[in-house]
């Protein structure tokens, strides 16, 4: 049977669906992770929940404990070194990353990368010199790559020096779904959540919103989350917004009672938003960026980035669709977005590169 390690720094809310997910298809699977909870807002609660998920589905884990650098860390990353040699994987798959004791527990493996933005969001930080050599290195000495689109797929080929060398495989970002789609709320409602940043595309909404509100002054917007965009947000009270870290349980309260989640993002690769969303049975409505088309199931749910007019027209005839464009959302997100098909869409790229499953 097949021995697949997954690792990751930043990206464990995916790397342990999809590791959980790899070993209900029968795969030995392992997680190796850092022990940080900066994705979770700081929260180890929902941090140690997720994890113990992992280990309860069967996956073996390994957590790199400690800062990247310093004599610690370089006696934590032994320890995990001699974990992971003595679980002995067929193939390691990391995400993207620029922690260097990642890369080095994987260097003697078969490698497989997931690039979840093959170029940085305008306006992300900086991570410095030292970093982007590192990521560029990851993605030169890895044998085969994961992206979330077609697209993403033509742009990574673009930036690797030998593309046709190493196979790049498209699978979906992956999504929880909901076992039926839920009614829409009473009131309706559109939401943004997740980090505030300037590509999200929120002062377009906000523009948008006014105008859908001429005509039905009963549409709320509600925006959840933190980020330099955030006080740029006007104090009006047909404006919801809440500030700070969202946890997974509100984001479950947040969806149900959303009618439609925008993402009118001015640039984007792809959107574990949207996947949250549709595996609820929420509708979207997207700009025509990167693999966010694959969310929707409607031509009137994709628009141009940057079109407020096309915007407000893409949310109004969202609420329209109701029940039944929930139901068709619910059905596209089973069969597309799923972390078993997931799961399954990575399976032929393993094989590819000579791993028997």
């Amino acid at each position: 049977m097949a021995r697949i390690a997954i690792g990751c720094d930043w990206f464990l809310k995916y790397a342990a669906p999809q590791a959980i997910a790899l070993r209900e298809l029968g795969i030995e699977t392992a997680l190796l992770c850092r022990d940080h909870p900066h994705e979770f807002g700081g929260e180890q609660a929902e941090r140690a929940a997720l994890l113990r998920a992992v280990a309860e589905s069967g996956v073996e884990l390994i957590e790199l404990p400690g800062r990247v650098s310093g004599g610690a860390a370089i006696g934590a990353s032994r320890q995990a070194l001699r974990a992971l040699r003595a679980w002995r994987p067929d193939l390691v798959h990391l995400h993207d990353n620029q922690d260097p004791r990642l890369a080095w527990l994987a260097r003697r493996e078969l490698s497989v990368l997931t690039v979840h933005d093959p170029t940085p969001h305008p306006g992300a930080v900086r991570v410095g010199l030292a970093r982007e050599w590192l990521r560029a290195r990851n993605r030169a000495a890895a044998d085969g790559y994961v992206v979330h689109g077609e697209r993403l797929a033509a742009e990574l080929r673009s930036l690797l020096r030998d593309p046709e060398r190493r196979p790049i495989e498209v699978v979906r970002h992956g999504a929880t779904v909901a076992a039926s789609a839920p009614p829409p709320p009473q009131r309706p409602s559109v939401l943004l959540f997740g980090r505030l940043e300037p590509y999200k595309g929120i002062s377009v909404l906000i523009e948008a919103m006014r105008q859908v509100r001429e005509r039905d002054p009963q549409v709320r917007l509600v925006i959840a989350g933190e980020g330099p965009e955030a006080a740029r947000i006007p104090a009006v009270g047909w404006i919801e917004f809440e500030r700070g870290y969202v946890a997974e349980p509100r984001i479950a309260e947040l969806l149900a009672a959303a009618s439609v989640v925008a993402l009118p993002y001015t640039e984007a690769s792809q959107s574990g938003v949207g996947a949250l969303a549709i595996g609820a049975g929420v509708p979207c409505v997207v700009s025509d960026l990167g693999g966010l088309d694959q969310l929707v199931t409607e031509p009137f749910q994709l628009i141009a980035p940057g079109d407020p007019g096309a915007l407000a027209a893409a949310i109004e005839a969202t609420l329209a669709g109701g029940s039944r464009l929930r139901r068709r959302t619910l059905a596209h997100a089973e069969a597309h977005f799923s972390w078993r098909r997931a799961a399954e869409m990575t399976l032929p790229l393993y094989e590819r590169l000579g791993v028997w499953l």
